[in-house]
């Protein structure tokens, strides 16, 4: 028997619709029906893409980390020293955020209950490649510059310190302070960094900034 081929756009479809749904009705109270009314699609249609609305709601937190790390991932300066990436990663984290706010309170306010879903949405693609990734690019700065730290668990701690972070800027907020968080992230961030070099290094720089 041939292999039905489902068009990518429908699946698209299926979660925009999935998204508008949850963002008006909250995940728990949402209901395939409403998803598949919103969509303008049968009922039966929805099964062809998903065998559940919490995996719509994981592969909705899939794509907008993916969006989310390939915006950090643009802004990250490999040439250069690695504090000399924070401010910039900081701000095209809360860029994208900015624009995704629905989803913010989505995956971090109404899912949390659902701890099947939250394990899931954990170990998602992007969100597994996008921390290994951080681990690496932390772990090459610490032995090029002498950084003394645990790659793993600093990414750990970015990543959640971020999550935290945007989610009382934007769905507490409102969004009213998004340059002072960013500011105090960043600044938090930079001097940690700066505090975590060698001793020799930390030693060049303080002469350097008593000889000014």
């Amino acid at each position: 028997m041939a292999r039905v081929r489902l068009p990518a756009d429908r699946r698209q479809s299926l979660l925009a619709a999935a998204r508008r749904v949850f963002a008006s009705k909250g995940y728990e109270a949402a209901t395939v029906s409403e998803i598949v009314a919103e969509a303008g699609v049968a009922h039966g249609t929805f099964y062809l893409y998903f065998p559940s609305k919490r995996a719509a709601v994981v592969q909705l937190a899939d794509e907008f980390h993916r969006r989310l790390a390939e915006a950090v991932m643009s802004a990250y300066r490999p040439d250069r020293p690695l504090v000399e990436s924070v401010r910039p990663t900081v701000e095209a984290a809360f860029r994208v955020c900015a624009d995704n706010v629905d989803l913010i309170r989505l995956l971090d306010l109404d899912v949390a209950r659902d701890l099947e879903a939250c394990r899931e949405m954990e170990a998602a693609p992007a969100h597994r490649e996008f921390q290994a990734w951080m681990e690496g690019i932390i772990g090459q700065h610490a032995a090029r510059e002498g950084l003394a730290l645990d790659p793993e668990m600093l990414a750990r701690i970015i990543i959640w310190m971020m999550r935290e972070a945007t989610y009382e800027c934007f769905v507490l907020g409102g969004g009213r302070e998004v340059d002072r968080y960013i500011e105090a992230i960043s600044g938090f961030l930079e001097a940690a960094l700066l505090g975590l070099g060698s001793p020799s290094q930390a030693t060049t720089d303080q002469r350097r900034g008593k000889g000014k």
